[in-house]
């Protein structure tokens, strides 16, 4: 029996990628949602018939659930703090309050709820990650009130075709030697195979009881079985320098840009407190959100400007991150498998490109 999988923030990175995979798959009928049609495009180019409309509207949110066994939540909105953390809490409401009753809904959260480390050793949680550990626990709530079925996933990094850490590695390999800080440490790497696998686990009901789950690669990779498995993709040797270490990175006290809100703003980037500063910001009028946003950005493109004239050693940030002990999904096929059959090639329909959109 066909079981239909309602992808939100279907235009987004892993949205995007994880629809063309499921679009390919017999016993699935996927139903991406996606705003406007500007950011379907990719999609319906790729022959894959969209849903189009916003729900954080519940008048539009039932249409858009309309017949759904599963409903995956990969939305993630963008703006100020504040805007951010307003607009996914009423997704999720949506998602639970205009959904149909027999739906289980899936919310896709981040390993980085746990804290991230960065390139000087500090671990923070980021305000991503503040927002997303707020959601979970509003959507865990919210199922158990209304006695509804609902998983969180946390994401590891997520690999693909069309993510970018993959397109990093894969410089990495070509440019050589690629450097590790500990090439056999356990990586919290996740591909969206394995992400599109979860949601037919899910589905299928092979996935054990709902609740909440990390999803990294089953069972988990080091850092040199993913950089070995990249190197084969592309068809390049894997040259590895010689390990390097994580040290403190230097701070000064100098401010050149005056004004309390830009020397605020000064100190965050030399610091590398951006993430922290954000959590606070997200408690701030809108207004003040803006403002602070906007100098924020002249700061860092300043930044990056200064930063061409000085070649940079390429590392993966995300190296940075210890081998976390995960809780796995169950009913999850081993990633390899998935990678090597290629069951979840993201190449939706091209023999129908531009079809009409769906209508609820």
């Amino acid at each position: 029996m066909t079981k239909r999988i309602v992808i939100l923030g279907a235009n987004g990175q892993v949205g995007n990628e994880v629809t063309l995979q499921l679009a390919n798959q017999r016993a699935i009928e996927v139903v991406p949602v996606v705003r406007s049609p500007s950011g379907s495009a990719v999609l319906r180019y790729n022959g894959v018939a969209v849903l189009h409309g916003s729900i954080d509207d519940p008048a539009q949110a039932r249409r858009l659930q309309q017949g759904a066994d599963v409903v995956a939540n990969f939305a993630l909105p963008v703006g100020t703090p504040s805007a951010m953390i307003e607009e996914s809490a009423a997704i999720i409401d949506n998602t639970i309050a205009c959904s149909p009753p027999g739906a289980v809904v899936v919310f896709f959260s981040t390993l980085a709820v746990l804290g991230v480390q960065d390139t000087s050793g500090r671990k923070h949680r980021s305000l991503y990650g503040n927002v997303k550990l707020r959601n979970e626990q509003q959507i865990l709530a919210l199922a158990k009130k209304n006695g509804r079925r609902a998983y969180v996933l946390r994401l590891g990094h997520v690999a693909g075709v069309f993510q970018t850490i993959t397109g990093g590695i894969r410089a990495e390999i070509a440019a050589g030697p690629v450097s590790f800080i500990e090439a056999d440490r356990r990586s919290n790497l996740v591909y969206t195979a394995t992400i599109a696998d979860a949601l037919c686990a899910i589905a299928e009901g092979r996935a054990g009881e709902p609740g909440l789950y990390d999803l990294v690669n089953e069972p988990q990779w080091t850092w040199r079985e993913i950089y070995e498995f990249e190197a084969a993709r592309i068809g390049s040797p894997l040259q590895e320098a010689a390990p390097i270490s994580v040290t403190p990175m230097r701070q000064t006290s100098h401010l050149s840009v005056s004004g309390l809100r830009q020397a605020g703003v000064t100190a965050v980037q030399r610091l590398g407190l951006k993430q922290v500063a954000m959590r606070f910001a997200s408690a701030l009028p809108r207004s003040l959100n803006e403002k602070i946003q906007a100098d924020y950005n002249m700061a860092r493109a300043r930044s990056e400007i200064a930063a061409l004239a000085v070649a940079q050693p390429v590392l993966n940030p995300a190296q940075n991150w210890p081998g976390l002990q995960t809780r796995g999904l169950p009913g999850l096929r081993a990633t390899r498998e998935l990678l090597d059959s290629q069951v979840f090639e993201p190449s939706g329909h091209v023999d129908n490109r531009w079809p009409k959109n769906l209508h609820r």
